[in-house]
């Protein structure tokens, strides 16, 4: 056989080899460079648009722009409400909501998306025996948003160091401070290997922190979140993992049991332990210690909010 002809074939295998336990894989890797930093969808209340002062019955405008910061399309919902009865819209209302799309940044787009929406406001009637009365406008943001890590980890299978062997990796803590694309943080995953018998079963502490401006809230929740519906503490700070992957031939993402199956945000940070479950059989132990790529995934909502002040002057008659 041409020499040529076997080198190109132990060239493909190689790259092959190494598609399957994701490192060669193009897609992984830029996926891994995207899903950085801790910003999803920020909200802006353009200032030298609104007016400090307005009179009663006078219309003035209200721009907010939203802004994709993060790799993750979303559909974000606005919405405007005013005090009543001092401030309302054009329409009579007191209440408005907008949807926007946002498209989230690619390898090879990096430009923030981003779009501004116009509320047309009036001042209202204030009180016979003032002269003035200082309005509230609410702006809030609701969208949904995924954060992804992808971190290499060391399955360690001789974790108290028993066998008489040059280990290429221990477990240890990773530690992630550039974040994964989102408000929505992994500050650190805490490897454990459980010896069962034969076999070492994999299990991750994995810390989780809200490092954003607002609130998380639960997947698929935006509409209620940002509607004049009432709120339940329920729909505040809680979130699951929706996926977690192990890169060990046999492996996939319905593996895993975490605990609490449902997370709960306490002071804007809480912890989760996902476990291989127990009908699934571990990593033999006498094989060496080897790093592997892992891979979690969080879906959750996000809520943001801004007011702003107005003034409302009576007119007075001359």
């Amino acid at each position: 056989m041409n020499i040529k002809l076997i080198i190109v074939l132990l060239l493909c295998c190689f790259l092959l080899s190494c598609d399957d336990l994701g490192i060669g894989n193009n897609k992984n890797l830029q996926d891994a460079e995207i899903y950085k930093g801790k910003e999803g969808v920020a909200i802006e209340i353009i200032d030298n648009a609104l007016p400090s002062n307005v009179f009663e019955n006078e219309n003035f405008e209200l721009l907010v722009r939203a802004t994709n910061k993060g790799p993750i399309s979303t559909s974000v919902k606005l919405s405007v409400a005013t005090e009543k009865p001092y401030l309302t819209f054009i329409t009579g209302s007191y209440f408005q909501q907008r949807e926007v799309q946002l498209e989230g940044k690619e390898p090879f787009q990096q430009i923030d998306d981003f779009e501004v929406e116009v509320f047309n406001i009036k001042g209202g009637q204030i009180d016979p025996l003032s002269e003035t009365h200082t309005g509230l406008v609410i702006v809030s943001a609701c969208y949904d948003y995924i954060s992804k890590t992808f971190s290499d980890v060391c399955i360690d299978t001789d974790p108290h160091n028993l066998r008489p062997i040059v280990k290429t990796c221990s477990q240890s803590i990773l530690s992630l401070t550039e974040g994964q694309g989102g408000p929505l943080v992994i500050t650190s995953i805490e490897p454990r290997m459980l010896l069962q018998g034969d076999y070492i079963k994999p299990q991750f502490k994995i810390y989780l922190e809200n490092q954003g401006p607002g609130s998380v809230t639960t997947y698929g929740n935006t509409n209620k979140m940002c509607s004049n519906q009432e709120k339940d503490i329920e729909d505040y700070n809680t979130l699951d993992i929706s996926d977690l992957k192990l890169n060990v031939a046999g492996y996939t993402e319905n593996l895993w049991s975490c605990v609490p199956e449902m997370i709960r945000l306490r002071s804007k940070q809480d912890y989760v332990i996902c476990s291989l479950k127990e009908n699934v059989q571990g990593i033999p132990k006498d094989r060496d210690p080897f790093l592997t790529p892992l891979k979690i995934e969080l879906k959750y909502g996000y809520a943001l909010t801004q007011t702003r002040e107005v003034v409302i002057e009576k007119v007075l008659s001359h």
